[in-house]
């Protein structure tokens, strides 16, 4: 753990140089991966069961029942189950101990969204000073009172519903709509940041942003607040770049404020007042819930979920009009194309709603005990 500590605190000595051939490693992997979804003929010879030394062989003698029928499994690609088995719980877990510092100088997708800036493609926009006449063309950014900048986290959290009912729906387990809802994601990415300067596809669009606050904010369990460390002109996961001479300087275009990447503790104590992150907080919890759940109240059982069948055997296209519950040994006539995003939707409301209330009646007691709580 020390040592763990000591990285982490270490972490951010790393340079830009080094930090950018680290982002080109891991976009250049996770585009081979996107490439395997569409062309494997290697991998599946891993899960055959005659192969004596693989450890992912399939096991005949097991059944898997989903509504009552046993799945029959045969040979299958690995890319699909690496990106939902190793690749996004690695996410988390950097997210939940290192915290969004490192995570936001990783990410390939924060990496791809900055081409547009790196080649000089950005959109400009014409401004005249008010005082010389001077024409000046500027980057563009998202400003605080637009619906964007007041409504990004609805947005996002919007679109994280959306990229979990897609899951289940559609990506699971059939890899080439895996590969196209992950290329598409590439493109909205680079498209922002075409848009707009600095961080924009981070800070008002990416999915990932919820779960990023559910687990990184405000701090992970061994990064140090900005606010403790010596003050640097360049701290944390602040946009940077390197000059002529190699040197690491500032390119924060200030398109957040407060910023997380220049101080996360900061940003969250000065935003946590705001409606929607209540909503966000308890209607993650419900979301999440209702996602792993319905594994089970389509299946009848939780031997479907815990299998991981669903990444690689079943053809989720042939299933969107098929019966969406089955419960007591019963399906239940409702497409499995309404059912998904209705009860994702029903766990969401009913997380933010009860954690409400928890929250008032807790407040409550704690008034009748004359312990108030302040309202952060």
């Amino acid at each position: 753990m020390i040592l763990l500590a000591n990285l982490t605190f270490n972490r951010m000595q790393i340079s830009e140089r080094q930090m950018h051939r680290v982002r080109w490693l891991l976009t250049i992997g996770w585009l081979l991966l996107i490439l395997s979804l569409f062309y494997d003929p290697f991998s599946p010879e891993l899960t055959t069961p005659d192969n004596t030394i693989s450890p992912l062989i399939i096991d005949p003698t097991i059944c898997v029942n989903v509504q009552g029928t046993c799945i029959e499994e045969s040979p299958y690609a690995l890319g699909a189950p690496i990106f939902w088995g190793i690749i996004v719980p690695a996410a988390i877990f950097i997210l939940l101990v290192f915290g969004h510092e490192l995570w936001r100088r990783i990410c390939p997708l924060s990496f791809l969204s900055q081409i547009p800036r790196a080649l000089g493609w950005q959109r400009k926009q014409r401004r005249v000073h008010p005082r010389t006449g001077k024409v000046r063309y500027q980057g563009v950014k998202v400003t605080q009172n637009s619906w964007l900048g007041r409504n990004h986290l609805h947005l996002q959290f919007g679109l994280f519903y959306l990229g979990l009912c897609s899951r289940i729906l559609f990506v699971n387990s059939d890899r080439t709509a895996l590969a196209i809802f992950l290329l598409t994601t590439i493109v909205g990415a680079i498209v922002v940041g075409y848009l707009y300067e600095g961080k924009s596809w981070c800070q008002y669009f990416c999915p990932m942003a919820p779960v990023q606050k559910i687990y990184a904010e405000p701090r992970g369990l061994l990064t140090r607040t900005a606010h403790e460390e010596d003050r640097q002109k360049i701290t944390q996961s602040m946009c940077r770049t390197l000059n002529k001479k190699g040197e690491e300087q500032s390119a924060c275009v200030a398109c957040q404020s407060p910023c997380i990447d220049i101080d996360a503790e900061r940003s969250y104590w000065e935003t946590i007042m705001q409606p929607q992150q209540q909503w966000l907080y308890y209607g993650y919890v419900g979301l999440v819930l209702g996602y792993f759940i319905y594994y089970y109240l389509y299946a009848g059982n939780w031997d479907y979920y815990f299998s991981g069948v669903w990444a690689h055997q079943e053809n989720q296209l042939a299933t969107l009009m098929s019966p969406g519950f089955y419960l007591a040994n019963q399906a239940i006539p409702l497409p499995k194309l309404v059912a998904v995003p209705l009860t994702l939707a029903a766990f969401a409301f009913a997380g933010s709603s009860i954690g409400s209330s928890i929250e008032k009646r807790y407040n409550a007691v704690q008034r009748r005990q004359q312990q108030p709580l302040s309202q952060e």
